[in-house]
């Protein structure tokens, strides 16, 4: 049960880094150009853009 608490504290702190890696994986499959032309916008929905959004959250 610690065990289960201690993975899920992890999974809950990289749950928005996935989030942002699934999208560029994403994009690249569905442009199938070069490697960084198939980078997302940065918007709402991924981590950059919660950082670009509020640049002091983790200060």
């Amino acid at each position: 049960m610690i065990f289960f608490t201690f993975r899920h504290f992890i999974e809950m702190i990289l749950h928005p880094f996935s989030h942002f890696l699934f999208s560029c994986f994403q994009n690249i499959e569905r442009n199938s150009f070069p490697l960084f032309t198939g980078l997302p916008t940065y918007d709402q929905n991924n981590f950059l853009g919660f950082i670009r959004r509020y640049p002091n959250f983790f200060s």
